[in-house]
């Protein structure tokens, strides 16, 4: 199952929410959703976070608590300014300082 690069064309949207276990990857044109404040994975196929989250400048809710994600991309820290909370899952609570570097005012929850 794939997600269409045409999704970069909701332009409007704030919040959106990917539950399934057979997405693998999302499309670039993520990187597209200029609004987009809240971002919610959950599946066992994710395994890595996408790049192109990094450059939504008004994403405030980040959620990969429900995912195999294990690493978190340096370019983060684009999210800096307006990224208010990130859930994490249990994998990365020996490893909060590590999301605290790039994230110094975010506040990380685990679920």
């Amino acid at each position: 199952f794939r997600v269409s690069e045409s999704i970069g064309d909701l332009n409007n949207l704030h919040s959106l929410s990917f539950k399934s276990d057979v997405l693998e990857r999302l499309p670039a044109s993520m990187a597209k959703l200029k609004n987009l404040e809240k971002l919610h994975f959950a599946g066992d196929k994710f395994t890595v976070l996408p790049e192109s989250i990094c450059d939504l400048p008004k994403l405030k809710v980040l959620d990969i608590s429900s995912t195999r994600i294990d690493y978190i991309p340096e370019s983060i820290s684009n999210l800096a300014d307006t990224l208010e909370i990130i859930y994490l899952g249990s994998n990365f609570k020996e490893r909060k300082e590590e999301v605290r570097k790039y994230l110094p005012k975010t506040i990380i929850g685990f679920r």
